[in-house]
């Protein structure tokens, strides 16, 4: 989450699980593990290059995990938000997978759906199949 990055939040993650930005693929289905804070993030724009060099022109259906849903925060903000769903539908991502809002929501665009996971906070926690 963005508040991880707050003081050594990003270099203590990096130790001990390397970079923020990953993919693994398992059962047919490319996992993509993206990095889309910003404001925590020194304000760096989230590395879309990467995402759609991972993500290869949509060869394979894709699972996108990020913190931040596109269009449920102002730190992703309109030019952001419209990347990051322009890389989500080239790419062939199936199932995007966010959290920072706290709250559950699910929302299916271009046949991209798009799930906030909720929070244990608020008594709530998602299981997808």
């Amino acid at each position: 989450g963005n508040h991880d990055y707050l003081s050594n939040g990003s270099t203590i993650y990096k130790k001990m699980f390397g970079p923020v930005n990953f993919f693994f693929e398992y059962s047919g289905y490319r996992f993509v593990g993206f990095n889309d804070n910003v404001w925590e993030n020194n304000n760096l724009p989230p590395d879309f290059e990467w995402l759609n060099q991972v993500l290869d022109n949509g060869s394979r259906k894709s699972i996108l995990v990020a913190h931040i849903q596109p269009w449920t925060d102002d730190q992703l903000g309109e030019k952001y938000s419209l990347a990051y769903e322009a890389s989500a539908k080239a790419g062939n991502v199936i199932l995007s997978i966010g959290g920072h809002s706290h709250g559950f929501l699910h929302s299916i665009k271009d046949n991209i759906h798009y799930l906030i996971a909720g929070s244990v906070t608020t008594g709530g926690i998602s299981i997808v199949n």
